[in-house]
């Protein structure tokens, strides 16, 4: 059985390498920190083209963005969690702490993605 295991490992980094000879990957730069503040407000904010965030709700905001360190990925994700959610201070309060306490498990992104996935809706 472990043969197997192992046989599946090296098959599928084999075609790993493969797919990545024929489609090479590309970096994206990171965001700026006023890129990613305008994704963030115009993700989480249902309705807001300007990119601007409600002054009541800057502060929490503003530290959960700088929690996606410029990941697109990550601004769009939790966004996307909060425009889900009402928009009061309490309510992103409680996101910023859930979002903090999955920091001190997971790092980075993964944080984040955990997160939203806790706080699908259950429908």
């Amino acid at each position: 059985m472990a043969v197997d295991y192992f046989l599946q490992l090296e098959i599928g980094m084999l075609l790993c390498k493969q797919i990545f000879r024929v489609f090479p990957m590309k970096c994206m730069p990171l965001l700026c920190e006023a890129e990613c503040w305008k994704l963030f407000c115009r993700t989480a904010i249902p309705d807001n083209d300007t990119g601007s965030c409600p002054p009541e709700l800057k502060e929490y905001g503003e530290k959960m963005v700088k929690k996606c360190v410029g990941l697109p990925l990550a601004i769009v994700v939790l966004g996307g969690l909060l425009s889900s959610k009402n928009q009061s201070p309490t309510e992103w309060e409680n996101v910023l702490n859930n979002l903090q306490a999955h920091f001190s498990r997971d790092k980075g992104v993964d944080a984040i993605l955990s997160l939203s996935y806790i706080e699908l809706p259950h429908n």
